[in-house]
């Protein structure tokens, strides 16, 4: 309380006093005795209301003891299954997780991981996939408290994500793993990884890049065998000892049979322990011809090398640049044309693109001749000013030409262009809008179309080489934004006319990955149908055993996974109810899953995580350590609370208490 208010409480008291006297002077004078049995309750009251209107506060400090969280993570995945006794470690999770002492000394918090994490309820160690790093990132985001311990029953091994040794969020905190398997390091030949292109040219030879290693000391001779459909394609003799304990190296085979092509790579063990991590399947679909794309330019500019090297990354795009100054009167063999910049120079290309019905792409800039391309084609028009600006791309979640790749575009930098508004003439589908400074519009970005049979794509901007750079900056490669590029020229170099369902199934998936797969349903109309159900239904070739999916609405797209299905030939579906629209094809799941080829836990990696670890039999020493740390502590916090007078209930009461008993005093000496 401060001291005006003491002055304040002062003078209220001063004035309730000298109003009652005011009120009760004949009546003191009279009959004193009388007189204050009615002055005095008025008094008070008087007081208590002036309290009311003088809205003090008081402060009060609360005592409270703050008990630490504790974080439990327990490894979800298949190679738990290898390495370890599930049964008894899902007890010693649970003598952790209800032990009495700890929970009166924690708030604890559990959860079990794999590719995703969540609150832990029942183990089951099918999860295909893991990723320590993502767990360990996500709770300490969430608990932010850097007294509260993550300990993580794990075996260490981790198939996605970033390195979680090197981890900087883990800085401060205390994590405290628990090895979960066995750490003996046995003798163990491995194929580490296989690299072969998605797709081959028929009759062409192909590399499969081999990655081999060795864990032990003595020398070992082996052989490296490629094998396809039980023919043996190629051999290697490979030799390994403690000094030389990786082999890297390349074998080329030939692209002979049209469609999907399993392989089998083999590495003949030699009396180990874990022999699955000596064979790994692949699968390489093998096509007959090559797309032929076209760019012309005029300027050079940083975008025309971006273009050059996304689009030959995809070994089924045959890529050829060429200068306007070129003769370029022969363009009826190439399947897409991109018009990098176009100007009046542009004039004859872009009559023989039109007679031909030749695909192309026209990517503008600051560069672009608006009154020439306003005038050579009937898509749009542009007003022209001298001026230039930025143009940020605004997701359009209605796009429905093909699936397209999410590339988490609102962080990418703007695109450059000359300002002006644009008007459509013809019926597009915008990828992107604009964004400036901030403003949605309604103006495209990235519009696509399609008209008699002949389809186009227009970029409304350049520098498209930093939205490269910055998902290489993101990602950490170009995989990620090629694919989105290699949508776009997919589509624009395709001859077939528009799909009411869209569908991304992929010739061939790995066994037990995260294997999404994604479609559109548009109406009679074009536009995107949300309220459709649509399945997929599979049936395996060999067994004839048939499985069926639901597709989930999810970001303006129907979304399901099918991590669980086992390897083989499948023949699948995909139909829309009520409607006589559907999709069929064939797909292969590859029997490969890269959690079985653990054969011991990563005792080496989870040392360099923390100083501190256990091993799983020794949850006792866990407990001991949790306990005795005086870091872990429950805290004794005080909290100061302000509390206002006027929302004590306790003055109201005091005033009608006051009123009352003068009101009775004056009718009990019949005065009412």
């Amino acid at each position: 309380m401060k001291g005006m208010d003491v002055l304040w409480i002062a003078l209220i008291m001063l004035l309730s006093f000298g109003f009652t006297w005011f009120q009760y002077a004949k009546q003191l004078k009279t009959n004193t005795k009388r007189a204050l049995v009615f002055a005095i309750p008025r008094a008070l009251a008087y007081i208590c209301l002036g309290l009311l209107f003088l809205n003090l506060e008081f402060t009060q400090t609360e005592l409270i003891t703050e008990k630490p969280k504790l974080i439990i993570g327990v490894d979800n995945s298949t190679s738990i299954i290898q390495l370890s006794d599930t049964l008894d470690l899902k007890q010693k999770v649970s003598d952790i997780t209800e032990d009495q002492a700890l929970n009166e000394a924690f708030d604890i918090n559990s959860y079990s991981f794999g590719e995703d994490f969540e609150q832990l309820q029942d183990l089951n160690f099918k999860d295909s996939q893991t990723n320590i790093n993502s767990f360990l990132t996500e709770v300490t985001k969430i608990y932010r408290d850097e007294s509260s311990p993550i300990v993580v029953f794990t075996d260490g091994q981790q198939t996605q994500g970033q390195d979680y040794s090197y981890n900087s969020r883990l800085k401060n905190r205390t994590v405290i793993p628990v090895i979960v398997g066995d750490t003996t390091n046995y003798m163990d030949l491995k194929i580490d990884r296989i690299n072969a292109n998605s797709y081959a040219f028929l009759n062409n030879q192909f590399p499969v890049e081999v990655f081999l290693s060795y864990n032990g000391k003595s020398n070992v001779q082996s052989e490296f065998v490629l094998k396809s459909n039980g023919r043996i394609l190629a051999k290697k003799p490979v030799q390994f000892s403690d000094e030389n304990k990786t082999q890297n190296f390349k074998i080329y085979t030939k692209a002979s049979k049209l469609g999907v092509n399993t392989f089998e790579a083999e590495l003949v063990p030699k009396a180990e322990k874990n022999t699955q991590n000596n064979t790994q399947k692949f699968a390489v679909e093998v096509i007959d011809e090559r797309t032929k794309i076209l760019m012309v330019y005029d300027n050079l500019h940083p975008d025309i090398g971006m273009f050059k090297k996304s689009i030959a990354s995809n070994s089924q795009r045959d890529f050829t640049l060429r200068s306007i100054n070129e003769n370029l009167t022969d363009i009826a063999g190439f399947n897409l044309v991109i018009l990098y910049q176009p100007n009046y120079k542009f004039d004859k290309l872009f009559k023989t693109i039109q007679t031909q019905n030749v695909n192309y792409i026209a990517v503008c800039g600051t560069q672009t001749d608006y009154n020439f391309l306003n005038s050579i084609q009937s898509h749009f028009k542009k007003t022209v000013s001298a001026s230039t600006e930025d143009y940020y791309a605004l997701d359009n979640k209605s796009f429905g030409s093909y699936q397209q790749e999410d590339i988490d575009i609102k962080d990418f930098p703007p695109l450059k262009n000359i300002f002006g508004d644009i008007e459509l003439l013809s019926e597009v589908d915008i990828l992107y809008y604009q964004s400036i400074s901030g403003f949605a519009t309604e103006q495209p970005l990235i519009m696509t179309l399609t008209e008699n049979q002949t389809k186009s794509a227009y970029i409304f901007g350049e520098n498209t080489w930093r939205w490269r750079m910055k998902s290489h900056v993101k990602e950490g490669d170009f995989k990620r934004f090629d694919r989105f590029l290699d949508q776009l020229i997919q589509f624009t170099s395709s001859t077939e006319t528009k799909k009411r369902l869209v569908s991304n199934v992929k010739s061939f998936y790995n066994q037990g990955e995260n294997n999404t797969i994604n479609v559109q349903y548009f109406d009679r109309n074009y536009v995107f149908d949300p309220n459709k159900k649509i399945t997929l239904n599979l049936t395996e070739k060999e067994s004839k055993q048939k499985f069926s999916y639901g597709f989930v609405l999810k970001d303006n797209r129907y979304s399901l996974k099918i991590n669980d299905l086992k390897g083989g030939d499948y023949d699948y579906k995909i139909e829309v109810e009520d409607e006589n629209v559907s999709e069929n094809g064939q797909l292969k799941v590859i029997d490969f899953m890269i959690e079985k080829t653990f054969y011991r836990a990563n005792k080496e990696k989870l040392e360099v995580l923390s100083d501190t670890f256990f091993y799983e039999d020794n949850t006792s020493g866990l407990k001991a350590y949790l306990s005795s740390q005086q870091k872990f502590k429950p805290l004794q916090k005080s909290i100061e609370k302000k509390e206002s007078l006027i929302n004590w209930e306790m003055l109201l009461i005091l005033i009608i208490v006051f009123l009352s008993i003068e009101w009775f005093s004056r009718k009990y000496f019949g005065l009412i």
